[in-house]
Order: structure tokens, then C-alpha cells, then sequence
């Protein structure tokens, strides 16, 4: 078999785990021309424009100013009214020391705005000439400043491949810094998204490593500015199966948690735009999607997870256009879902409310024991207890 031939992936494995790291801690240890990591997610078949977007002036102001050298005598403060043609501008003081305990003075003495495509350093407005201390940290701040509008920095690169993480419908599992992911390849359609991951991967390797010797670098110099991928074969084996069946079940939980939350707040105080519902909606039925797309991993779970996100989205969309009672509607029918007894003879919770018995094994539960009365709670706030998340519960 040829080079050519040779599979990217293994056709037996269950998916690809991936996880990447850069040089040093620095965020901007791997800087790399934003039109260059673009074409490598061109040359995988992909559209950079979903994923490497153009960084906005404001966020490169914000950058810049993160990593001004301030001191005792030098700061750098935002200012609170620039002019329209900036969407951010930064003043730097300088300190006029004075007798006595009436205060020290601050006097500007450069300022950073946006002037066409560029960050530039100039005088105060009204004045002719800057502080010389205050424009040179002016200078460094306009051009990091430049440098991030320019090219990819550690950030960017991670924004852009958990952007296609997400599209190619990853699981998450998190750590003390960064994460690892697994990405299905076995069968047509998730090889092929894998596939285009790994050659993203590797492209920005390989152009990291160029632009890294290129300027000179060797060794370990040229190491503590390069991006590191790390990709390997994931095999359906038994301890393999059950840890990520649990990554996938808490990475599903977590987003479950996040829409019921902002469900119950939309029925207490109806805020929520129509344009917001209707995404939310939209994350519901995503995450359906990927629970039938993890059931190697989730098993019959499936179903009782995709009865509440459907209870879920259908709250979202009964509220648009509507009132609060809308809203209220669909929390009151997620909660009533979530709470129905588990049957005792299969553990599974009843699907149709008001249907005596299970029906998954036609046992029904038994009559509750006395509980003594509760204060009533406040619909619609209640998260959901450990107990009531127990459907995503799966047996290995």
C-alpha cells in the first residue's frame, strides 16, 4: 500500500482523542500570520471563514493594553469618551510627584486609538509633543496592538479549533488547563470531520515550526514558540468505553443545566429577547443531535435525554411572541417531566405523564411514602438535584 493509500485514521478505531498545547505559558508564545492559518483549514476542505475570524479592533486594544509595561510613575487607563472614529482609546499617565499630602498629579502623556486599519501612538489631544516615557510604552502598546490584528496568538488558535471541535460534535473532558477531545471516526461521515481535524492539527504544526526557525530560533528556543498537537487512536476497549461514556454524560449534563437555568429565569422575569429563544431552541435540538450521535457511549439514556431537551425546546418556543405565561408553561411541564417517579422494577422514568405504570416494563412504581410538607418554592428557579439528573446515568 502506498503513502497515498495509507488511511489517516485507523478504520478500527473508535475515534481520535486530541488535545494541543503551546511553547510557554506566554499568550502570546506562537504568533502566526492570520491568512496562514487560514489556508490551513482551507487546504483540510474546510471554510476558514466559520472558524478563524478576523479579530475585532477593540479586542487588540484590550490585548495591547493587558501587556502595557505600567509602573509607579507610568499608568495606562481607558478613556471614558473617545472620539466616534476609535471604538477604544487609552490614555497613559505619567505622575507629577508634590509636596505635602494634597495628592500626586497624573498627567497624560500619549494616547492609543485606532486611526484607519492601524493602532497608532500619538501626542494628547491639544498638545503638540507627548511625555517621552509615556510614548515609548504608547509605541509598544500600538504595535502588540498591530501584531494582534494581524496574526493568530495562542487564544485565536484554540477559539478556532474548538469552533470545529464543536461542529464536529466532540466530547469534552476538562482539566486543570485546556481540555482533551474525542472526535468519532467510525463510521463515513465522522472519519471524514476527524480527518479534517488532524490535517488542521498538523498544518498549524508544520506552521508553527516554520515561522519558529525562521526567525532565527533553535532548539529549545525554537520549541518555546511553536504549537503542539498531541492526537491518538481512541479503541472501543471496556476502561476506554467507560471513561468517556462518562465524559460524554457530564458534557451533555452541563449544557442540560445551562438551558433549564436560563428557562426558569426567562419564566420569572420574561426579559429574554425572541432572537435569544429562538438560539436557544436551536441548542436544544443541537444537543439531541449529539446525544444520537454519543449513543455508543450513552446508550438508552438517549431517550429519556432527548425527552427533556425536548420539553426544553418547546418551552423556548411556546415564549416567543408571547407572554410570560408561555414561559411559565414550559418550565412547569420540563419540571413535571423531571420529576416523575423512576420505576422501581427498571430504574427508567415513564415517558407520558398520566400513564399508570412504566412503559418500559409495564411495572409501575409504588405509592409514595408520606413526606412531610415542604415550603413552597418558587417555580421556575429550582435547579434540577442530583436525583432529578439521574437519566443520564449509564450503566457500563
Amino acid at each position: 500500500m502506498t503513502d497515498q493509500e495509507t488511511p489517516l485514521i485507523d478504520p478500527e478505531a473508535l475515534g481520535i482523542e486530541v488535545s494541543w498545547s503551546f511553547g510557554h505559558g506566554q499568550s502570546d508564545a506562537v504568533e502566526l500570520p492570520r491568512a496562514d492559518v487560514r489556508e490551513c483549514f482551507f487546504a483540510a476542505g474546510l471554510d476558514a471563514d466559520h472558524y478563524v475570524e478576523p479579530v475585532d479592533e477593540d479586542d487588540a486594544l484590550r490585548r495591547a493594553a493587558r501587556y502595557a509595561k505600567q509602573s509607579k510613575r507610568i499608568v495606562v487607563r481607558p478613556l471614558a469618551r473617545p472620539r466616534k472614529d476609535t471604538p477604544r482609546a487609552y490614555g497613559i499617565y505619567a505622575r507629577h510627584e508634590r509636596d505635602g499630602e494634597a495628592g500626586d498629579g497624573w498627567k497624560c502623556g500619549a494616547r492609543v486609538r485606532m486611526s484607519g486599519l492601524n493602532a497608532v501612538c500619538l501626542p494628547p489631544e491639544g498638545s503638540a509633543t507627548s511625555d517621552p516615557d509615556c510614548k515609548q510604552v504608547g509605541d509598544e502598546m500600538a504595535a502588540r496592538a498591530n501584531v494582534v490584528l494581524d496574526n493568530c496568538q495562542n487564544v485565536d488558535i484554540s477559539n478556532a479549533l474548538c469552533a470545529l471541535g464543536y461542529a464536529s460534535i466532540w466530547v469534552n473532558r476538562r482539566r486543570n488547563s485546556g481540555g482533551v477531545y474525542l472526535i468519532r471516526s467510525d463510521s463515513g461521515e465522522s472519519r471524514e470531520r476527524a480527518e479534517k481535524f488532524v490535517k488542521v492539527l498538523k498544518g498549524i504544526a508544520k506552521l508553527s515550526g516554520r515561522h519558529a526557525t525562521g526567525a532565527g530560533r533553535t532548539g529549545r528556543s525554537a520549541r518555546a514558540y511553536q504549537f503542539f498537537p498531541q492526537i491518538q487512536e481512541v479503541y472501543p476497549k471496556p476502561l476506554t468505553m467507560a471513561s468517556w461514556g462518562e465524559s460524554a454524560r457530564e458534557d451533555i449534563e452541563a449544557d442540560v443545566r445551562g438551558l433549564i437555568a436560563e428557562l426558569g429565569q426567562m419564566s420569572i422575569d420574561g426579559k429574554m429577547r425572541d432572537k435569544t429563544k429562538t438560539a436557544r431552541a436551536e441548542e436544544a435540538d443541537a444537543l439531541i443531535r449529539k446525544a444520537e450521535h454519543l449513543r455508543v457511549f450513552l446508550g438508552s439514556a438517549v431517550e429519556d435525554i432527548a425527552g427533556l431537551l425536548t420539553g426544553i425546546r418547546d418551552g423556548f418556543l411556546k415564549a416567543i411572541g408571547d407572554s410570560t405565561a408561555a414561559a411559565k408553561t414550559g418550565i412547569d411541564a420540563v419540571m413535571d417531566s423531571a420529576e416523575q417517579a423512576a420505576c422501581t422494577n427498571c430504574g427508567r422514568r415513564p415517558d407520558v405523564s398520566g400513564v399508570a405504570g412504566c412503559p418500559a416494563c409495564e411495572v409501575g412504581p409504588p405509592d409514595p411514602a408520606p413526606q412531610p410538607a415542604a415550603a413552597p418554592a418558587r417555580r421556575g428557579r429550582r435547579r434540577l438535584s442530583e436525583e432529578d439528573l439521574s437519566l443520564f446515568d449509564v450503566g457500563v
